[in-house]
């Protein structure tokens, strides 16, 4: 285990102060540099140039001092299996980087981490490691490493499979409805409607099966009713109407 002291500014002692960078970066200190106000930390971040200009004197700073220099940045919402394209902003940071690390959520253990490596320049990649983060007797937070993870970078920023959209949901519980024939819209929306199906995502499912629409003169009641029915599917005895004939698609037309 790992852990810090704190301590109220209170019984800190002033002291000479040794800079490294003049104004920003004392010796012997942790120093966070973060955007100014309402300005943000993000301005030009996705743009290359911009952001080798501006990590250009810090990488400086530490080939001149031997100071270490560690960028902290959120992943993107989406994106690539590749871990090295995860991070916000341009790949330049990453790049400009001698290591990168990538810290993540283990899916196999919800309160498990694991911190694997982009890139070494330095050497050969070390082994993705497993930590979780506890509390001592003094509520404070310490990390406990669990040992090597078989887990690289790539493998643990890739997105999970996704299940089926809801209007792929949709569109079989829709084949499913019309699979002994032709059905009367009323009844349709009354049976979506009570399993929450959303009239929009009906629509966009019938498009995708694709069903199709009819409106059934009923001699005896002087009405006309529509109904839906899955041309694909079996046309039973007993409908209400003959199946409408369709016509078979045109072939492609040939270039002269």
């Amino acid at each position: 285990m790992s852990a810090w002291n704190t301590r109220l500014c209170s019984d800190v002692r002033p002291s000479a102060v040794e800079w490294l960078w003049r104004g920003y970066v004392p010796k012997g200190k942790l120093s966070i540099l973060d955007g100014d106000p309402e300005v943000g930390k993000s301005v030009a971040a996705s743009v290359d140039q911009c952001v080798r200009q501006a990590l250009t004197p810090l990488a400086d700073l530490a080939d001149r001092t031997g100071c270490g220099v560690m960028l902290v940045r959120h992943l993107t919402k989406g994106g690539s299996d590749r871990a090295v394209y995860r991070g916000q902003g341009s790949v330049g940071i990453v790049a400009a980087c001698r290591t990168g690390l990538l810290a993540t959520t283990r899916r196999d253990d919800p309160e498990g981490r694991v911190l694997s490596a982009i890139k070494s320049n330095a050497g050969r990649r070390p082994p993705s490691l497993g930590y979780r983060v506890r509390a001592t007797a003094e509520d404070r937070p310490v990390v406990e490493w669990t040992g090597p993870v078989q887990l690289s970078a790539d493998e643990a920023c890739r997105a999970e499979p996704v299940g089926l959209r809801m209007r792929d949901r949709v569109t079989d519980w829709l084949r499913h409805f019309l699979a002994d024939g032709p059905r009367k819209a009323s009844d349709l929306l009354a049976a979506a409607a009570e399993v929450c199906i959303p009239e929009r995502t009906l629509d966009r499912a019938k498009k995708e099966l694709p069903a199709r629409s009819h409106q059934h003169y009923v001699r005896a009641t002087d009405q006309r009713v529509w109904y839906w029915y899955d041309p694909a599917a079996p046309w039973p005895k007993d409908a209400p109407f003959k199946k409408p004939y369709e016509l078979e698609p045109l072939p492609p037309m040939e270039r002269w």
